[in-house]
Order: C-alpha cells, then sequence, then structure tokens
C-alpha cells in the first residue's frame, strides 16, 4: 500500500476521527483542531505506519496522544474562570429552561471528566462500543485484542467510570 492510498484513507476516516475527538473534547472547535492535528501528524509520519495493520487504531492512538499531550500542557496553565450569571424564571415552574440545561450539561461534564479519567486501555474499548457502536469483535480486531479482553475492559471502565461518578456525588 503506498503512501497516497494510505493518505487518501486517512481523509476517509475523518468523520471518526472528528466523532471521537468531539467525544472526548465535548467541543466542536477543539474537536476539529484534534482531529486536524492528528491528521498532520499522522501523515508526516507515514513511514512509520506498517502496512497491513489496522489504519484506524493507529490513527486513533495519534488522536490519543495528542489529546493527552494537549490535557497535560492545559493543567499547568489552567484556563481563567467565568462568572455564572443568574437569569429569571419567566415561566414559573422552578426552573429556567437556560439553568436546567445548565444542570445537565454539568451533570454530563462529571460523567466526561470520570470517563477522561479512565486509562487509555479501558477508555477506548468502551468509547468504541458505546459511542461508535461497534460489535465486541470489531472492536477486539481494531484493537488487535481477544474479545475476552475487550469484554473484560468494557466492564471494568463501566465499573471505573460508576465508582468516579458515585464520588463525585452525582
Amino acid at each position: 500500500m503506498g503512501d497516497d492510498v494510505v493518505a487518501g484513507e486517512i481523509v476517509d476516516l475523518q468523520p471518526r476521527l472528528h466523532r471521537f475527538a468531539r467525544s472526548l473534547t465535548r467541543d466542536r472547535e477543539e474537536a476539529a483542531d484534534l482531529a486536524q492535528e492528528t491528521t498532520v501528524r499522522a501523515l508526516g509520519a507515514l513511514r512509520s505506519f506498517t502496512p497491513g495493520t489496522n489504519l484506524r487504531a493507529w490513527l486513533f492512538r495519534i488522536l490519543c496522544n495528542v489529546y493527552l499531550n494537549q490535557r497535560r500542557v492545559a493543567r499547568r496553565h489552567p484556563a481563567p474562570a467565568t462568572l455564572a450569571v443568574s437569569l429569571p424564571d419567566p415561566t414559573g415552574n422552578g426552573l429556567h429552561s437556560v439553568e436546567h440545561y445548565v444542570l445537565v450539561r454539568a451533570e454530563l461534564r462529571a460523567v466526561l471528566e470520570a470517563f477522561r479519567q479512565l486509562p487509555e486501555r479501558y477508555a477506548t474499548p468502551l468509547y468504541l462500543t458505546a459511542v461508535e457502536e461497534k460489535s465486541y469483535a470489531e472492536v477486539a480486531s481494531e484493537l488487535e485484542v481477544p474479545i475476552g479482553t475487550v469484554m473484560s475492559r468494557i466492564y471494568r471502565a463501566r465499573q471505573m467510570l460508576l465508582a468516579r461518578v458515585a464520588e463525585e456525588g452525582l
């Protein structure tokens, strides 16, 4: 498989890269940047790709590494805090639709943060089955591990996720 063919396949996988990046960042622009950075790095490292191996897994690994590196940098240089604004409740039902939306997003952010704390070996199979809606067999093939390993890692990922969310008091 030539570099041009692999480059074409990388371009074809952009929607999947973007979805995976979006699941990690929960931000459209950040996900687009992450997917683009992954593509740039993959195209720059085409010579290190072994033809006949799983291109998608290779790209997802690059994306994960880029994402984790960005998180490490962000931890060292945190973003400034924003001020919350209280809106009146025009409906009189106790929760303004914007307030309800903010509460739901806060809960989702807590779950996402718990997911982000999972070790990659557990988070990736969970993501591929839950978000990408792949079968255990497809995930096993993509990650090049036995199906039992995939099942075990997904089980452990769910247990760790539940424990972390419970610790946060959701």
